[in-house]
């Protein structure tokens, strides 16, 4: 069972929205804009991860700064998101985790429709 990194960044799309959606009906509009965010920081850490390792693969130059930056501007664009719009943090700290659940539905899809083929 291989993960397919293709569809992780659709998966978590849909995770991120629906999070947004159950946040939204539960605590209101800042809850669900700060999952929003989460999750679109989460899909692009995931492809910039996957673009830095690729390039890594293919023996170019050296990357491991740019592994380092990505977090140094993931913690800038959480910095702002909390002191400029008073979104509340645990809001987007939710929607960073949606690319794991994505993860795991993936997971989960390849073991139930793969076994079948």
């Amino acid at each position: 069972m291989t993960i397919d990194f293709e569809r992780i960044p659709k998966m978590t799309v849909a995770v991120g929205c629906a999070g947004a959606l159950g946040a939204y009906l539960r605590w209101g509009g800042p809850e669900a804009t700060g999952v929003l965010l989460g999750s679109c920081l989460s899909v692009f850490n995931f492809l910039w991860y996957k673009s830095i390792t690729s390039a890594m693969s293919q023996r170019r130059s050296p990357y491991t700064p740019l592994l380092a930056a990505r977090y140094l501007v993931a913690g800038v664009a959480v910095y702002v998101i909390f002191r400029l719009t008073g979104i509340p943090p645990a809001a987007v700290m939710a929607g960073l985790l949606a690319n794991v659940a994505a993860i795991f539905l993936d997971i989960l899809y390849q073991a139930i429709f793969k076994r079948q083929t």
